[in-house]
């Protein structure tokens, strides 16, 4: 018993404490991280195409530069285009791909199963990683100028 009495007291401690501060802890850790991730987040736009930029946009238009997906592979590995081209993959395995914006999953080609193809165009210069959703260690850049 002569043990029981101050656990049973610390733990009355804690709890009054928790509800002490909790309404303050939520407000004091809401507020913060929203300046932090709105100013990082547009930096970035103008020299690299950062994520949330809306630099990138899926295209069912014919490709300008045109890519395969074989092997489990993108070819070429390394595409250059131009602001505004088209590139479009075309699957020539027999599994799905995709090609993937890696810094904006969002902008994607749908799943391209064999012999079907799919677009994506950029519309700021810099240097974009992509990757397939499918198979994520199948992946290669895009070197975009103007």
């Amino acid at each position: 018993m002569s043990r029981l009495l101050p656990v049973l007291a610390m733990t009355v401690a804690l709890v009054l404490s928790a509800c002490a501060g909790g309404g303050t802890t939520g407000t004091a850790t809401a507020g913060p991280p929203e300046p932090a991730a709105s100013g990082p987040a547009s930096a970035p736009a103008a020299s690299d195409g950062g994520a949330g930029t809306g630099v990138c946009a899926p295209s069912t238009e014919a490709g300008a530069v045109e890519a395969t997906m074989t092997g489990n592979a993108f070819s070429p590995g390394t595409i250059e285009a131009k602001v505004g081209d088209v590139i479009t993959w075309t699957n020539g395995d027999g599994v799905p791909h995709t090609a993937t914006y890696k810094d904006d999953p969002t902008c994607t080609t749908e799943r391209l199963g064999q012999g079907d193809s799919g677009g994506l165009t950029f519309s700021a210069p810099g240097t974009y990683a992509f990757f397939c959703q499918v198979h994520p260690d199948m992946t290669g850049t895009i070197e975009v100028t103007s």
